[in-house]
């Protein structure tokens, strides 16, 4: 019995200690957009539930299947946390307010940068799903 609690003890710390460095590698926010409920969110699913989970299961195989999977969760949360902060229906009221001025400016880029590829497939004889050489970036025509 004791070593059975200690493997599910083992199980919890490995899953937090995953589910930390998948945090961690997920790429950062360019324009610094922050949310503090979808944070706690992500806290909570994350960083205390997956280990609870993780924890809680007693079938050895069920349970190491979180395990593996928790940095993949975690990692592909924190990547749906920045898409959705750019959502144009996200509700402002959940963002800080400092952020407001920056998500703003984000969103003007983006659209400029939708509109310069639209321009470049229009002027190339190409689509909107094409993607520019590095070459037609820079202007270089060689």
């Amino acid at each position: 019995m004791e070593g059975q609690r200690r493997s599910r003890l083992l199980r919890l710390l490995i899953t937090l200690a995953l589910g930390y460095g998948a945090a961690e590698f997920a790429p950062g926010h360019a324009c610094r957009l922050r949310s503090p409920l979808l944070e706690v969110l992500l806290f909570v699913v994350c960083f205390m539930g997956l280990p609870a989970l993780a924890y809680a299961i007693t079938h050895p195989k069920a349970a190491m299947a979180i395990v593996i999977g928790s940095p993949f969760i975690t990692f592909g949360a924190m990547l749906l946390y920045v898409e959705v902060l750019h959502w144009e229906r996200f509700p402002s009221c959940l963002l800080v307010t400092d952020c407001l001025s920056e998500m703003r400016q984000c969103q003007a880029n983006l659209k400029q940068l939708e509109g310069a590829k639209a321009s470049w497939a229009l002027e190339h004889d190409k689509t909107t799903n094409d993607t520019p050489t590095w070459a037609e970036i820079i202007g270089r025509t060689n």
